[in-house]
């Protein structure tokens, strides 16, 4: 029946593709790809095993089929997403223990909270996969991050969990819940969704979120070790886990500062991308709604949207400032997303740190004061007349002068932390504290500006 049907395409590739799938054990996953979802793909897709091409179209998201690699992305970093269908083998890998269950996230957004007995188990597991590697842990701790998977510094993974409620169709309905959540509430949310039953609350979706999981389930960690390896590791940030079990829960509308890696562990969410280019910094200003606790863009605000749906093992690859949001779509299996992040900081979050860095030094520039030794002197010589006198009374009492001195004051104390090349040691305890932290966790991303 299948070749039938794809002669009566008449795509000879696709004939030939299916015979060597058919030989490599591979039926299942070739059925489920093009006989089960046809009217799910948003675009024709060319395979050529680990070769995959991509097929573009004008204003529209490129997709590929096959392995995740690297080589995929030579065309798209930074510039322009890129949709990997089965890039991963999602069964085989929460099979594994490397992907979270849903029941894992729940115990982490409800862990450190007063009431709740929850706890993750963890399973240190090789990040190679030959066997002949060095343990993950042990190759962080190698690298200057000792103290990645300490639980004095970890704190309750609860304090790092989000809860997003809203009204479909409605973006001004759109709540933000801090956890650590209570166990029996969360509970018997997710069962309520699973069972679908949802009379309770039918008109309102919601999506969990827990930030840091890999720092709290090492076997995933080990994963990210392995997979994003072709990444220097202080680019790689943490994973934030989203589960949406009943179909319609997501985040809303958003832009992300950095690269990021959207991999559907289970179910089904379909992806909104605007495609007309990437949102500044002042155009996300100007679109929010207002009001909310959570950043929601204005969708009114352009058209030029592309949907695509993700199904489990499928990678959806966003450069920065892109507009985005997904929403599940399946009232079956769940849904459940890991988002890798990219660290990409910027000018203003390193001056704060180099601001803290100055305000405990006791470098002499950085506690030199403002001083003017001359100042009784100029009063006492000035040989003007007294009226002269009062008007520059009157005038702006800080001169250019005064600005000046203020800027030079400023400058010697950044440059002296920054561009000497005694103070090197500085400078890097500033990178490192800086590179070390999670973006999305420690800068609230979710949350409103102030």
């Amino acid at each position: 029946i299948l070749m039938v049907w794809l002669l009566h395409l008449k795509h000879p590739l696709l004939v030939a593709w299916i015979v060597v799938a058919w030989l490599c054990n591979d039926n299942e996953r070739l059925v489920q790809a093009w006989i089960v979802r046809p009217s799910r793909r948003t675009s024709r897709i060319a395979s050529v095993g680990s070769e995959a091409a991509a097929v573009s179209a004008s204003e529209s998201v490129d997709s590929v089929m096959g392995s995740f690699q690297p080589q995929l992305l030579q065309s798209f970093w930074g510039k322009k997403p890129l949709l990997i269908q089965q890039a991963f083998n999602a069964t085989n890998l929460v099979d594994q223990g490397s992907w979270p269950t849903e029941q894992q996230i729940v115990d982490l957004a409800c862990s450190g909270d007063e009431n709740s007995t929850t706890m993750v188990e963890e399973e240190v597991v090789d990040g190679d996969d030959d066997g002949d590697g060095p343990d993950f842990v042990q190759a962080m701790e190698a690298e200057g991050y000792e103290d990645y998977f300490d639980d004095d510094n970890l704190g309750g993974s609860g304090e790092s969990a989000r809860l997003i409620q809203h009204i479909p169709d409605q973006l001004d309905s759109f709540t933000l819940e801090v956890g650590p959540f209570d166990a029996e509430r969360i509970q018997s949310m997710v069962d309520n969704a699973n069972n679908g039953d949802n009379t309770k609350d039918y008109n309102t979706k919601w999506t969990l979120l827990v930030n840091d999981v890999d720092r709290y389930i090492p076997s995933l960690a080990s994963w990210m070790e392995h997979t994003f390896r072709f990444l220097p590791r202080w680019r790689r940030d943490d994973a934030q886990v989203s589960i949406a079990p009943s179909a319609g829960g997501g985040i809303g509308p958003h832009v992300d500062n950095y690269d990021v890696f959207l991999v559907q562990v289970a179910g089904s969410r379909r992806w909104s991308i605007d495609t007309s280019g990437k949102l500044t910094v002042a155009e996300e200003y100007d679109a929010l709604v207002p009001d909310l606790s959570v950043r929601i863009l204005n969708t009114t605000t352009t058209t030029n949207y592309q949907d695509l749906e993700l199904q489990a093992g499928d990678v959806l690859y966003l450069p920065p400032r892109v507009v985005h949001w997904g929403t599940s779509t399946d009232h079956r299996d769940g849904c459940m997303t890991l988002s890798v992040g990219c660290r990409a900081p910027s000018a203003a979050e390193l001056l704060m740190r180099v601001a803290e860095e100055l305000s405990t030094s006791t470098l002499p520039s950085a506690t030199a004061r403002y001083q003017d030794v001359n100042l009784v002197s100029k009063i006492v010589n000035n040989n003007k007349t007294q009226q002269q006198q009062q008007q520059q009374r009157t005038g702006p009492s800080i001169t250019h002068q005064v600005r000046n001195d203020m800027k030079s004051l400023l400058l010697d104390a950044v440059n002296d932390l920054v561009g000497n090349p005694e103070q090197e040691s500085l400078w890097d305890q500033v990178l490192g504290t800086t590179l070390t932290s999670s973006n999305r966790y420690s800068d609230n991303a979710l949350q409103a500006y102030d």
